[in-house]
């Protein structure tokens, strides 16, 4: 691990969302590869760390919402159990402040199965501070955009979208994202029953 992965030199809430992103992708790893038990307690790990109006944009450029991203992660426990196991990691994460209560982490994921090339996507993971209303203090996941690193291991993935044309689409995204993760929740709601 480097040290942005580890969070050193980071202070406060942007140490915890590096160690967040780090912590999930733990979790997704021994999820996959059949390692915890399939139960809520185990999944709870998962499903307590996210806002419910959680977006997520796949590398793809197709949005998920946090129901279909619970759903689908529920069903593929043990997925790659079979294949050998996979294995994920985190590398050159970054965070900062971006408005106050919002924590932007950019990193790199990188996965590889057993015996096969490892994949790699740049990953921009919005968090915002959780509501004091019953739930424990710290981060929740609001957002995230992926896109696929740049290399022959992802050719197949990415799309025919120029990279100058998928640059600015994205640094777009994530400005949306930011603006509507510091938005009170009251707000959000009326934006979005327009």
């Amino acid at each position: 691990q480097n040290a942005c992965a580890t969070g050193k030199g980071l202070l406060g809430l942007e140490h915890a969302a590096v160690k967040e992103v780090v912590g999930l992708h733990v979790f997704f790893q021994e999820w996959f590869n059949g390692e915890l038990p399939d139960t809520d307690e185990a999944f709870a790990r998962f499903n307590d760390s996210f806002a419910e109006d959680f977006q997520m944009v796949v590398p793809s450029g197709n949005t998920v919402l946090f129901s279909g991203l619970k759903q689908s992660l529920r069903a593929a426990h043990g997925r790659d159990k079979t294949r050998g196991g996979i294995r994920i990691w985190i590398e050159n994460a970054a965070a900062r402040k971006i408005s106050p209560g919002a924590y932007m982490v950019q990193s790199q994921e990188w996965q590889q199965l057993v015996g096969a090339e490892k994949k790699g996507r740049i990953s921009t993971a919005i968090f915002r501070e959780k509501p004091s209303e019953g739930r424990d203090a710290g981060l929740e996941w609001v957002g995230v955009h992926e896109t696929w690193l740049p290399g022959p291991e992802n050719e197949h993935h990415r799309g025919s979208r120029p990279a100058l044309m998928q640059i600015q689409w994205e640094l777009g995204r994530v400005q949306s994202v930011a603006a509507l993760c510091s938005m009170p929740r009251d707000q959000k709601q009326r934006t979005s029953e327009r």
